[in-house]
């Protein structure tokens, strides 16, 4: 039996990181984590890394994800 679609999570992601990207429209977040993460599996583990490890957008973490 096949997994079912894993849900885009670009907007999860986007909500991570707008604090640290304060100067950034969302719009433009938007078309950044797309592009960093084009696929849904991909957002979903750049979403948990940044749950993860708060801070690691901010060079707080020796061992970043390559996603991150």
């Amino acid at each position: 039996m096949a997994k079912p679609p894993q849900e885009p999570r670009v907007a999860e992601v986007v909500m991570l990181i707008q604090w640290v990207a304060i100067e950034i429209p969302t719009e433009r977040l938007v078309e950044i984590v797309s592009t960093v993460a084009p696929v849904p599996l991909t957002q979903r583990l750049l979403e948990l890394a940044l749950l993860k490890q708060p801070g690691v957008l901010e060079g707080r973490h020796a061992n970043v994800p390559v996603t991150v």
